[in-house]
């Protein structure tokens, strides 16, 4: 009678399984770096906007880039504290700053509150697109 070797197939499928798992569970450990998606009520009511974020420094600072149908404007005063971020859009509707202030909710999606823009109640929220903002 021939047994029949399931250990190579179970081990296989942990290895997928675990190497797919985010391991980052301390959002204190995620920076910001990369392209951001808006999506949600902020591309409903605006349209597409990216955020180009980083290189975010030791102390949680950084700046970057946001765009709106092919405009870019900056973004200054950003910082990132245990994953709670905080930044300005400069350049928003009608030319004045837009401060957002929220958090991170994993290492891919980033919500919070934009002070400009969005109905009364609605989130701001952005995935992460691209970990890399050069690439």
């Amino acid at each position: 009678m021939r047994r029949k070797n399931f250990a190579f197939p179970v081990v296989a499928m942990l290895a997928v399984l675990l190497g797919a798992c985010d391991t980052v569970t301390d959002l204190s450990e995620v920076n910001v770096d990369g392209v951001w998606d808006g999506v949600g009520a902020l591309q409903q009511e605006i349209g597409q906007v990216t955020l180009s974020l980083g290189p975010e420094a030791a102390d949680g600072t950084f700046s970057g880039t946001w765009r709106l149908q092919g405009e870019a404007y900056p973004i200054t005063n950003g910082t990132n504290q245990d994953g709670v971020v905080q930044f300005t859009l400069q350049g928003f509707q009608g030319g004045a700053p837009a401060l957002f202030s929220g958090e991170l909710t994993n290492r891919f999606r980033l919500e919070g509150d934009l002070s400009a823009g969005l109905s009364q109640g609605e989130r701001a929220v952005f995935r992460l697109y691209r970990p890399d903002p050069d690439a």
